[in-house]
């Protein structure tokens, strides 16, 4: 009897830490996978979606300034107030001819690398 070990069907999203740093702003840059050079024409956009379900922020990469990156940017006064471990999620969506779906290449937990001296929020 031969035996096969189980494949995913679909990709699996890579499950990653995003480092935040206090005062430190988040700039995620995302490219297309080689050998493209920029996003096929049906990305409508990319979001960079944190916290628990109900309660998310969402974040869209700027699409349209370079075709060949996307870039999510969140300043530190947003990302100053995310606590470590709060999820996160990297969302692409495609438009189109019915079915529109959405893609999660990556999602994971903020990790807080902030330095050693006491932390104040006003």
């Amino acid at each position: 009897m031969a035996t096969t070990s189980a494949t995913n069907l679909v990709p699996e999203p890579g499950n990653y830490s995003l480092p935040v740093a206090l005062y430190q702003d988040v700039v995620i840059v995302l490219a297309p996978q080689a050998p493209a050079t920029v996003w096929p024409a049906a990305l409508q956009s990319i979001k960079l979606i944190v916290g628990v379900v109900g309660e998310e922020e969402e974040y869209e990469a700027d699409l349209t300034t370079d075709p060949s990156r996307g870039v999510i940017k969140v300043e530190s006064e947003v990302s100053n107030l995310w606590p470590a471990q709060i999820a996160w999620t990297i969302q692409m969506n495609w438009a189109g001819a019915a079915p529109i779906y959405n893609q999660v290449p990556a999602n994971g937990e903020v990790k807080r690398v902030d330095p050693k001296r006491p932390r104040v929020v006003k």
